[in-house]
């Protein structure tokens, strides 16, 4: 056997021989030949556990391609994509003027949730309204405006607090600033128009914008520095002033990154009007907000000083009994107001661009309204000033309330020109109550807007159209076009394709529109064919269609028709089946 060494004092590698020494003894003989056997019988071993090992090695790890091929279904696992189903979008029918008769059902329904809630414990008084279009369409009282005058009850003309939505007058108001060129833009640093506006921000160098303090993503702490007021005070609790908040903000730390996330902040409200209404409206918000906003859309019951309020107002409790009426002072532009039923459905048409009266141009309006924070669940997103509930095809803007005695709810669908009011004394079920109504009704309205939009006209003559088209071209592969007919409606198939049938709509002689149904996935309905035109060929002699184009692309009918044809139930309109909806 022969074997090389390295020798690190040598220069160079030496090999060495080495063999059996040269014996001539028996014994010495013996003793050679059962070494000879031991190494034969190590060499075989070894040979044998080294075929093992390449034996199991190959069992454990076959050739996939030979001995084990892949499963069609894994492969095809990966090709297939399950989304969630997308929410058909109304992109075409309008809010008809006139209530449509299954909202006015719903109706029934704001009757039960209402009656339900007035056997919350401890709830005193209530007064609610829904509106539609520029009207009042239903009205409920309940309970009473006070214990010490049993048996009257509150009525749409009166007064309770309406805590935070005191923050939609003063959204309106910045923006309404903004539109009269007041403040340059929403992103400026509120910083830019009081200097003294200075705040801790261990986190990084952004500066605090007038859009960030609507929007609630600030990073300014909740509530007001009110002084020791806000703890020992009985009636009024924040008799501060500009100077004293700011001096405290400058010793203040941010909750978080501007612009980071929501956190609900009345001493932001507070703080920008105050500072605006120093800058622009002679220090004096509340007056400003009366001139410019009560005032021109005939709110006359709604105002700031409590010492005017209406005689016919609700008296606020809570569980000791009547709540103290406390004046928020500095902080009145984010809790401050009071108001009517019958005054907020004012502000309500206004917001829905149903009122004869505007306090600000429609876009700014659609601006106000606007979403600007959506958290991760995609249904909870903060506007500016507002908590918004995205419902797929629709949103809900709301903007509730609570201060001790008193709860409001105010929320409305934009899209349907349709919302409600809720105003409590003695609980704080506000919110519920219209979050309940208005989602009622809004998923009925949802309902009737999607059939207007869905709706297909049955032709008389169906069976012209029916059979297998094949496109016509040099370049593009085999893609078949197959028409059918399922109870007077028209089907349309391309094959290959992935998703199955939709709809042919009528749109004038021979042409049609592709109508999706329902249960596909959002981005189907944004990269696909929804709403493309298909266009027939008159019919010939035959009294059959002998092609169509859909889109630049022309296709030419390939064999008889008369598998295809499904005899039509009826004629005349007709909506689309439930797989529509």
């Amino acid at each position: 056997m022969t074997v090389s060494s390295d020798d690190s004092s040598a220069t160079s590698t030496s090999q060495c021989v080495v063999s059996y020494p040269d014996v001539s003894s028996s014994r010495e003989a013996k003793t050679i030949a059962r070494l000879k056997l031991a190494l034969e019988l190590v060499a075989l071993g070894f040979l044998t556990m080294t075929v093992l090992f390449i034996w199991q090695i190959t069992k454990k790890r076959p050739d996939a391609t030979v001995q084990n091929p892949v499963d069609p279904s894994t492969t095809q696992k990966y090709l297939t994509f399950k989304n969630s189903p997308c929410p058909i979008m109304i992109e075409r029918a309008q809010p008809p003027w006139v209530l449509p008769d299954e909202v006015k059902r719903a109706l029934y329904q704001a009757d039960a949730i209402f009656g339900a809630f007035e056997g919350v414990q401890g709830l005193v008084g209530m007064t609610a309204n829904v509106v539609y279009q520029d009207s009042v369409i239903w009205r409920r009282n309940y309970g009473l405006k006070d214990k010490n005058h049993p048996g009257v009850s509150p009525d749409q003309d009166t007064v309770f607090r309406v805590a935070s939505i005191t923050k939609i007058f003063t959204a309106i108001f910045v923006f309404k600033l903004l539109e009269t060129g007041e403040i340059d833009c929403l992103d400026d640093p509120l910083e830019k128009y009081e200097p003294r506006f200075q705040v801790k921000n261990s986190f990084n160098q952004q500066k605090i914008t007038i859009r960030q303090i609507l929007a609630h993503t600030s990073g300014l702490p909740r509530e007001v520095p009110c002084s020791d007021a806000y703890s020992y005070g009985k009636t009024h609790v924040c008799p501060v002033n500009n100077t004293y908040v700011l001096e405290q903000l400058s010793r203040t730390e941010l909750k978080n990154p501007p612009g980071r996330l929501p956190h609900y902040s009345n001493l932001g409200y507070a703080l920008i009007a105050r500072i605006f209404a120093e800058k622009f409206a002679n220090s004096d918000y509340e007056g400003w907000v009366e001139r410019n906003i009560f005032q021109p859309l005939g709110m006359g019951k709604t105002g700031f000083n409590l010492r005017r309020m209406s005689s016919n107002k609700a008296v606020g409790y809570d569980d000791d009994g009547e709540a103290p009426l406390v004046d928020w002072d500095w902080a009145s532009p984010a809790i401050q107001a009071y108001s009517t039923a019958n005054d907020l459905y004012k502000l309500m048409t206004f917001l829905l661009g149903t009122s004869s009266t505007s306090i600000l141009t429609r876009e700014l309006v659609q601006q106000l309204m606007k979403p600007d924070f959506m958290y991760p669940d995609g249904s909870t997103v903060f506007g500016t000033g507002w908590e918004i509930i995205d419902a797929g095809t629709y949103s809900v803007v709301t903007k509730s309330g609570f201060v001790p005695g008193y709860s409001a709810g105010f929320a409305f669908v934009p899209e349907f020109k349709l919302g409600a009011v809720v105003l409590v004394s003695g609980r704080e079920v506000a919110w519920r109550l219209v979050h309940s109504i208005v989602q009622t009704l809004a998923k009925t309205m949802d309902a009737v807007l999607l059939r207007q939009q869905l709706q297909i006209q049955l032709l008389p003559n169906n069976e012209q159209y029916l059979g297998e088209y094949r496109i016509v071209s040099h370049w593009m592969p085999e893609v078949i076009v197959n028409i059918t007919e399922n109870d007077g409606l028209l089907l349309f198939t391309q094959l290959p394709g992935s998703f199955g049938f939709s709809y042919l709509k009528p749109i004038t002689d021979h042409v049609f529109e592709v109508i999706y149904r329902a249960g596909l996935d959002c981005m189907t309905y944004g990269l696909g064919q929804n709403r493309e035109r298909v266009s027939f060929d008159p019919p010939s002699a035959d009294k059959k269609s002998p092609g169509l184009r859909f889109g630049p692309f022309i296709f030419k009918r390939t064999f008889p028709v008369h598998n295809n044809v499904l005899k039509p139930r009826t004629s005349g309109s007709h909506l689309a089946p439930s797989s529509l909806l």
